[in-house]
C-alpha cells in the first residue's frame, strides 16, 4: 500500500466512523479505530504507514483527520520516515493548530531544540503565511 492508500484509508475510516449514532462513538470505539488502523496501516511497515499518516497532514487534511494521524503517530510512535529538513518544509507548507498531536509526534523524534532551531535558522524570508503556520507549531510544542 502507498503512503497516499494509507492517508486515502486513514480519512475514509474516520468519516465512517463519524457517521456512527453519537452514542456508538465512544472512547472505547475511538480507541478500536486507531488500534485497528495501526494494526492495519502502520504495523506491517511502520516507516511506510508513517509516511502515509505524514501524507495526510501535507494534504492540507480537515481537523478530525488530523488528529486521528496524531493519534496514532504518539500512540504508537513509528519511526519518522522524514528527514529534520523535510519535517521543517511540512511544517512551513502547512501545519496547523489542529494538529497539535502531530507536534508532540515530531517533538519524540527529532526533539524541541532541534525542531525550534531548524525553524529559526530558516525564518530568513519566510512569508506571512509559513511564519503564522510556524507560530502555530511553536505554540503547539510548548503547549504540548
Amino acid at each position: 500500500m502507498t503512503p497516499e492508500a494509507i492517508g486515502h484509508t486513514v480519512c475514509d475510516a474516520y468519516d465512517h466512523f463519524a457517521r456512527w449514532p453519537a452514542e456508538r462513538r465512544t472512547v472505547a470505539a475511538w480507541d478500536a479505530l486507531v488500534q485497528r488502523l495501526h494494526d492495519q496501516l502502520v504495523a506491517p511497515d511502520p516507516a511506510r504507514g508513517a509516511a502515509g499518516l505524514l501524507w495526510v497532514v501535507s494534504q492540507g487534511a480537515r481537523y478530525p483527520h488530523v488528529n486521528l494521524v496524531g493519534e496514532l503517530l504518539v500512540r504508537f510512535r513509528p519511526p519518522c520516515p522524514a528527514s529534520l529538513e523535510e519535517v521543517l518544509d511540512l511544517v512551513e507548507a502547512r501545519f496547523t493548530s489542529s494538529a497539535h498531536r502531530v507536534a508532540a509526534y515530531l517533538r519524540l523524534e527529532f526533539g524541541e531544540e532541534a525542531l525550534v532551531a531548524g525553524l529559526e535558522a530558516r525564518a530568513a524570508g519566510r512569508s506571512d503565511e509559513a511564519r503564522r503556520r510556524v507560530a502555530a507549531f511553536l505554540f503547539a510544542l510548548a503547549a504540548g
